[in-house]
């Protein structure tokens, strides 16, 4: 079993992982540290999704842990665990009558009172979150109505606003045009440059079905 240093924001140690019991991936030792990126990379079905879908508590693990900050993930309630990581996943989302600007917006949520009411800190992280992204003069327009590039733009926004550090990136590139791919990186290194002397570095967890020059580890 590898050794992590108290410098790792996220781990796994010696996870099993796979579906109804069934072990599809053992020893699974990954380590990220503040600032980091870590990519896994390929081939379909050799348990990349299965791997990420544990660590975001959306499977339950066969075996092992999985540490967020020092915390194991099964400890953190789930409001908790929003304000420690974001999630940009692939598949299509349909809010009703929602503006570009108000899909940001839910990634406040977490921080908000029971009556979802945005503060002025809210409102300045949401405009920051959608200047990293270039996605600003989306924002009063219906996100139905907008592309598939443009949407995932939009997510990613929603996530940066939402957390500091650990934001998990589901991407399967086949399924958007190289720029948005770079604009994904882009905005991390950007991220990551930006806030390099301070604690609050963020950690990134990227899914990729192809390799990525930027990755820290693979």
């Amino acid at each position: 079993m590898a050794m992590h240093s108290n410098d790792d924001y996220m781990v796994t140690e010696e996870a099993s992982v796979g579906y109804q019991k069934r072990t599809l991936i053992d020893h699974v030792n990954l380590h990220v540290k503040k600032g980091e990126i870590l990519t896994l990379i390929g081939p379909n079905g050799v348990g990349k999704s299965t791997i990420l879908k544990s660590i975001i508590r959306q499977l339950s693990l066969i075996a092992g842990t999985v540490s967020i900050d020092g915390k194991e993930l099964s400890s953190y309630a789930p409001k908790e665990l929003a304000k420690k990581m974001a999630i940009v996943m692939t598949e299509r989302i349909h809010p009703e009558r929602y503006t570009c600007y108000d899909v940001v917006a839910t990634g406040r949520y977490p921080y908000t009172g029971k009556m979802g009411m945005l503060q002025k800190e809210d409102e300045e992280k949401i405009e920051e979150a959608m200047r990293q992204v270039q996605v600003e003069a989306l924002r009063d327009q219906d996100f139905e109505r907008i592309s598939d590039g443009q949407r995932q733009r939009v997510m990613l926004a929603r996530a940066i606003c939402q957390v500091k550090l650990l934001i998990c990136l589901w991407i399967n590139s086949f399924h958007m045009d190289k720029c948005l791919i770079t604009l994904y990186i882009r905005c991390d290194r950007t991220c990551s440059h930006m806030r390099l002397k301070s604690q609050d570095r963020i950690a990134r967890f990227l899914g990729l079905s192809t390799s990525s020059p930027f990755a820290s580890d693979v």
